[in-house]
């Protein structure tokens, strides 16, 4: 049984997901959106519907991970 690409993890930067798609691939709740969302992730907003740009949600998801990395490592 192989991976699937639809029910994969994977963010395409090419893509547009809708924000149940955001929550499964990423496995939040919709505390854990809310709080990405107050921290700056970028919502787009269509017909009052909340979308998320692959691009925009992966270079947020790095740019996090960095500075955590740089706060551990100036706690040393």
């Amino acid at each position: 049984m192989g991976n699937n690409y639809e029910t994969s993890c994977v963010i395409n930067k090419l893509e547009l997901y809708p924000l149940s798609e955001v929550k499964r691939r990423l496995k939040l709740n919709d505390a854990g959106i809310r709080t990405l969302r107050r921290e700056g992730l970028p919502v787009i907003r269509i017909a009052r519907r909340a979308y998320f740009s692959g691009e925009q949600l992966i270079n947020f998801l790095v740019e996090r991970a960095s500075n955590a990395d740089r706060t551990q490592s100036g706690d040393r």
